[in-house]
């Protein structure tokens, strides 16, 4: 099933943040990012690794962020391992505890941002915020499968 949506109303359709570190739903936990100190914000590269692997691009460091891109491109999760993934995950939804104080909400915010650099990358299933809304049609696709598997071997008999 496909929508038309702008990217913002992507995470609210698929439960991927797009916000943040890993906001490319296609790269997921290889998203390349790097957090800008002055701006406050974060920058997304790497996008060269998605061109041929002898494309001149990869290849020109001055014209870009002075590394030559070497990576291959990250392989395109299809839903239904996204599915599997999610299957035996509990999300809590509404508005959790929130500091009283907007000072030390910032003051830990932009300290939790310092020490994001060193992290590792994460499990996959912790990106996801919640489940997807089409969720609820796992089922349809596994009884529509194993319908379709029951009438090739009733046509073959």
């Amino acid at each position: 099933m496909w929508t038309i949506n702008d990217f913002p109303a992507y995470a609210n359709l698929s439960g991927w943040s797009t916000k943040g570190r890993y906001a490319c739903p296609c790269c997921a936990a290889q998203t390349c990012s790097q957090w800008l100190y002055n701006w406050k914000k974060f920058c997304y590269m790497g996008h060269r690794r998605w061109l041929d692997e002898n494309h001149r691009y990869r290849f020109q460091k001055a014209l870009f962020d002075g590394t030559e891109e070497l990576k291959k491109a990250p392989e395109q999760t299809i839903g239904s391992e996204i599915l599997f993934m999610l299957k035996d995950m509990d999300f809590s939804y509404g508005k959790l505890n929130q500091p009283s104080n907007r000072q030390t909400n910032r003051r830990s915010r932009d300290e939790s941002d310092d020490e994001s650099d060193e992290e590792d990358d994460p499990n996959e299933a912790d990106l996801w915020k919640k489940r997807s809304i089409y969720y609820c049609y796992y089922f349809l696709l596994k009884f529509y499968l194993f319908y379709v598997l029951q009438e090739k071997c009733l046509e073959k008999d």
